[in-house]
């Protein structure tokens, strides 16, 4: 395998990390907007649980990647 093979691979990899980074940052606003518009009753709690959880991993999932970097 030649260097610039290499470096195209590292391109690529690079261009799929951003893209998954941008994805979980939009994943993260959407959840957060669901979770602001849902309504403060019992009735809503798994709903909330729910989107806590995703909120929590999407948090996660960047953050591990800003300690990375």
């Amino acid at each position: 395998m030649s260097t610039d093979e290499i470096r195209e691979l590292l391109l690529d990899l690079q261009n799929l990390a951003t893209q998954t980074e941008q994805a979980e940052q939009a994943i993260l606003r959407k959840a957060q907007e669901c979770l602001n518009q849902l309504p403060e009753t019992p009735s809503s709690e798994t709903e909330r649980r729910l989107l806590r959880g995703v909120i929590y991993r999407a948090e996660a999932a960047l953050g591990l990647k800003s300690q990375i970097d």
